[in-house]
């Protein structure tokens, strides 16, 4: 694979990880709705800190940096906690 196809094939997963985030997003909505139903803050420490964990775990099994991670999905839970807040 030349650096041409190599760029490419990131561009392509580059674009899955959007579609991904999108979908993940989605979910904003339905989740601030049974917030909403139960009278819970938009703000889940407890969930938080289990995606947190959960992204740390899998970037070890990946052989990935877990603290890159852990703040990329930190900044994931930001994002739905924003939509939320909109929904709310």
């Amino acid at each position: 694979m030349n650096l041409e196809e190599s760029r490419s094939a990131i561009e392509g997963i580059d674009r899955d990880i959007v579609a991904l985030i999108a979908k993940r997003q989605e979910y904003s909505a339905f989740i601030a709705a049974e917030k909403k139903k139960s009278g819970s803050s938009v703000r889940d420490e407890v969930q938080r800190r289990k995606v947190l964990d959960r992204a740390a775990v899998l970037a070890s099994e990946s052989d990935l940096d877990e603290e890159s991670i852990v703040k990329i999905f930190d900044m994931l839970v930001e994002m739905n906690e924003k939509a939320q807040k909109n929904y709310i």
